[in-house]
């Protein structure tokens, strides 16, 4: 299945970082924003900045939202990493 036009420039526009933390932003917002925070690190890492910043988001299924996240834009080539110890290193 190929994309338009128009949903190839959705799925693949470049990311916006938030220049804030805000509880109500999207998850992606908040773990790109997180993803920032600390420079490079991989999916356990950035969920542990995010219960930082946000204790109220702690679920069973933070770590795995996380992790599907950071590696659906980073096979999308929308995210930088490296592997890490059998981990991939995510970075902006």
């Amino acid at each position: 299945m190929s994309l338009s036009d128009k949903e190839f420039r959705e799925a693949f526009k470049p990311l916006q970082i938030p220049a804030d933390y805000h509880s109500a932003e999207s998850q992606q917002d908040k773990t790109l924003f997180a993803l920032a925070q600390l420079g490079q690190g991989t999916s356990a890492e950035v969920t542990v900045k995010l219960l930082e910043l946000d204790p109220a988001l702690k679920n069973d299924q933070l770590f795995e939202e996380t992790d599907i996240l950071l590696s659906t834009l980073y096979q999308k080539g929308l995210l930088n990493g490296g592997e890490k110890k059998g981990n991939i290193s995510y970075n902006l």
